[in-house]
Parts: structure tokens; C-alpha cells; sequence
């Protein structure tokens, strides 16, 4: 992924915080920011520069691309370029106050302020990822035991793919991320652990999901439903602990404003998403409550190469594969579609399986005709679908001994990839899943079936 480097200005003045100088009457903020994009670059440096203690009053240069070569001779341009290809962001402020005793040719530097225990938040993490319940619609006395069910089959589908137990995954460890400075980093992560999640109790995990489990996909209808459900019920789990985490972060938060803005924005994101989900289990609930799971509408492709790759998740398709609008994410009275995707065993190879509710048709059957329009354009499904899971699957494990014969360039691209997707600051360009990931993925698909009609 190619990133740029964005200059770009604001005049400021110091917040009600009292975080700067009170003889301080306002000042430049200068700042430079490694992104993909002038949009995100002025949401990533509009924080920084707030979280700091400042209000903007205006924009005084846009974002704008430049190189170290435009900083030439100016020391601190030069540094502070440098900077951010190290941190992602650089930033300085000149201020100016009639306090004389302020006043100085040298800079110094104003570290941002520490707004988390970080232990605590592992705690709390640790606290509500925890705690169990059963998700399923029809709780019963066996709900109390609660285990750590695998939403990726750990016998079907992460054993097609593992070393001695081991896959790559993103690493949930916050020592990789600081490491990596804030980027996602995949790593070896035992299959025990991977994909699990606190959302069911053992009666209903081994019972409703046996079709599934101990069978190949042929596939029916029944199976496809199972699929799609066990990525609803992961993501739900998922939501529900994210909106907890926050909350709880929220009720002692002491931090800057500019922080505390940007969890509630978060919260009320994973709030909104929760929402969706629960609004689409009932759906599958229904259906699996009548028997209906012909209610469930499937893509699948199929492939007989080894796979170096398993996968369960699910969007709300915003764009599709050329770029096309699919469903406005932003109005919040409309129902959101959601499409699940799954890898899949069978009998001779696997298949990714794409599957949705009926009442999310029009919308699905929408973003699938986008991307049979990416193919007639000449563009390689693989490629396409390949690139969909590392943008939109963090719920993903992968070969090592795919993994390990990557080169240096395309393990970055794909942990760049993965680090885009998960940052709250970036925006969602409406051409992310046109350009997929070519060459390495070693995906080939031999024929599609589907059930639409």
C-alpha cells in the first residue's frame, strides 16, 4: 500500500483543558502524517493536535503531499519528516504569549499526555472477554457451562492449515502493538486459542453445530445456515464485549477531551453495529425457530488447492469490488444488510462461502453482481476474494508454511492492509476492494454454485 506523506497547518489556541501555558495566547500547529489519504491525515492530525491542549480555529494549509527534499536546509522540517515515517505523525506548535520569559529560539518538545493505565485495561479486557453466556435463542438449564467455542472449526478447517498446532494470526498481545507502533503484526498463535469465543455453552455448541462439525459442506441448506449463524453469534459476542470494554473505560475516564470524544464515537460505533446484529439474529433465529433455512441465500466458490488460508466474518457491504455504492452506512434508520463469509471443508478441496438472510437480499445480490462485473473487466476473482479477507477479517488464521515463504514486502502488505482496516481514524475509501492482493495468495477457484434465483 502506497502512503504519502501530508503537510499540513492550523492556527490554534490553547483549550479550557490546562494542558498549556495559561500566558500562551495561541499560536501554528504544524504537522506532518504518513497516510493513504488527505482525509484521514487531517482526521489523525485534527486529534493529535487537540488531544495536546488546542483548539483549532482554522485550517491554514491542507493536507498536502510533499518529500523530505521540500524541507531542505530547515532543521525542523527535516526532523519532524523523519519522524513521522518512524511514528506515523510528527508535530510542532509555535505558540506566541507577551510573557517574555516565554519566549525562545529553541524547542521544546510537549509529550503527549498519558490517558490510560494500561494494566487496568488489560484487566478490564481480561474481566469482560471472560464472562460467558449463551447466545443461542433458547436458553436452557445445560446453558451454564459455558466454553470457549472455536467459530473457525479447529478440527475441520484449522487443521488443514496448521504446523504442530500453530497458525499465523493477528497478535491481540498490546506488547506487539507497541512494538509495531501501533500496527498489527500476525504472529504464531496456537490453535486452542484461535477464533474461540465465550458465546455459547457446550450443549448448544456441540449440538446445533453438528452438521457442520463433523461434516464436509455438500452443501445444503441447513449447513449454510450453520455457517453464516456461527459468524453472527461470534460477532455479536465480540460487540457486546467492545461496548462493555468502553463503557467501563468511559465511567473513569480522566483524560483529554479530544480523547474522550474519540471513545464515545467508538462506543457508540460498536453500539450501532451491536444494534445490527441483534436485529439479524432474531431474523436467524426465526428462521432456524420454523426450519426455514432455505431463508439463507449462498455464493460458493470452489477450490480443490491447498489451502493457506481459513476464515469466518462477516460486513455490511458499503462498496463493492469496482467501486459502486451498495448501502449508505451513515443513516442510521435504514435496516443495515450483512453478508457473512466462511471457509469451508469439502470433500475434494474447500470453498468460500458467502451467505445472507433473505431480508438482506437486494442489498447482497447487489455487492455479489459487483463483483461478477470486477471478473468480466478482466480482474482474478482470487485476487478479489483473497483481498476481502486480509482488509475485512480479523477473524482469520494462515499457513505457516505459507506464511513463512512470503517475502519481507508482501508480509508488510498484508499486516498494512489489515492495520488500515482497523483503525477508527482512517476513512473507508470507496475503492477498497477494487485492487485486491495479487500473486502470492496461491487461491485458484475450479466453479461457483448458488442457490439464488
Amino acid at each position: 500500500m502506497a502512503q504519502k506523506t501530508f503537510y499540513l497547518s492550523f492556527e490554534v489556541v490553547p483549550s479550557d483543558e490546562g494542558l498549556v501555558d495559561k500566558r500562551i495566547v495561541g499560536g501554528q500547529a504544524y504537522c506532518w502524517v504518513v497516510e493513504d489519504d488527505p482525509i484521514s491525515a487531517l482526521t489523525k492530525a485534527t486529534y493529535r493536535v487537540q488531544q495536546g491542549g488546542w483548539t483549532i480555529q482554522a485550517l491554514e494549509t491542507k493536507p498536502t503531499p510533499v518529500c523530505l527534499e521540500d524541507f531542505s536546509g530547515r532543521d525542523l522540517g527535516e526532523k519532524s519528516f523523519l519522524e513521522a515515517q518512524d511514528h506515523g505523525i510528527a508535530v510542532f506548535t509555535v505558540a506566541h504569549s507577551p510573557a517574555e520569559e516565554l519566549h525562545s529560539d529553541v524547542p521544546s518538545r510537549q509529550k503527549p499526555p498519558r490517558e490510560f493505565d494500561l494494566s487496568v485495561f488489560i484487566q478490564t479486557q481480561h474481566s469482560v472477554q471472560s464472562k460467558g453466556r449463551c447466545l443461542f435463542y433458547q436458553p436452557t438449564d445445560k446453558c451454564s457451562e459455558i466454553i470457549d467455542a472455536h467459530s473457525i472449526q479447529k478440527n475441520g478447517a484449522l487443521s488443514m492449515i496448521d504446523r504442530n498446532g500453530y497458525v499465523y494470526a493477528i497478535s491481540k498481545k498490546h506488547t506487539d502493538i507497541k512494538r509495531n507502533k501501533g500496527r498489527l503484526s500476525l504472529t504464531l498463535t496456537h490453535t486452542n486459542s484461535m477464533s474461540v469465543f465465550r458465546g455459547l455453552c457446550h450443549h448448544h455448541d456441540s449440538s446445533l453445530f453438528l452438521p457442520i462439525d463433523l461434516e464436509k459442506l455438500k452443501p445444503n441448506s441447513e449447513q449454510v445456515f450453520l455457517y453464516a449463524y456461527r459468524c453472527i453469534l461470534k460477532e455479536r459476542f465480540v460487540k457486546e464485549c467492545a461496548v462493555e470494554i468502553l463503557v467501563q473505560q468511559l465511567k473513569g475516564f480522566h483524560g483529554t477531551k479530544a480523547t474522550r470524544e474519540l471513545l464515545e464515537g467508538c462506543c457508540e460505533g460498536n453500539r450501532l453495529g451491536l444494534s445490527g446484529l441483534q436485529v439479524e439474529q432474531a431474523q436467524f433465529d426465526e428462521s432456524h425457530r420454523s426450519r426455514k433455512f432455505d431463508d439463507i441465500r449462498y455464493v460458493l466458490f470452489r477450490s480443490s488447492c491447498v489451502p493457506t488460508t481459513v476464515f469466518s466474518g462477516l460486513i455490511y457491504p458499503d462498496w463493492g469490488f469496482n467501486g459502486e455504492p451498495i448501502q449508505n452506512l451513515a443513516d442510521r434508520t435504514a435496516r443495515r444488510a450483512l453478508l457473512t463469509f466462511s471457509f469451508a471443508p469439502m470433500d475434494a478441496g474447500w470453498a468460500l462461502l458467502f451467505a445472507w438472510h433473505k431480508a438482506s437480499d437486494d442489498v447482497c445480490r447487489h455487492f455479489i453482481s459487483t463483483l461478477q462485473s470486477a471478473i468480466r473487466r478482466g480482474k482474478a476473482v482470487e485476487d478479489l476474494l483473497f483481498g476481502l479477507v486480509v482488509k475485512g477479517c480479523e477473524n482469520a488464521a494462515y499457513s505457516p508454511d505459507w506464511f513463512e515463504l512470503r517475502t519481507e514486502e508482501e508480509k508488510r502488505l498484508m499486516e498494512d492492509l489489515m492495520t488500515h482496516s482497523a483503525d477508527v481514524l482512517k476513512m473507508v475509501e470507496q475503492d477498497y476492494l477494487t485492487s485486491g492482493t495479487a500473486n502470492f495468495h496461491e487461491w485458484q477457484f475450479d466453479s461457483v454454485s448458488d442457490n439464488l434465483k
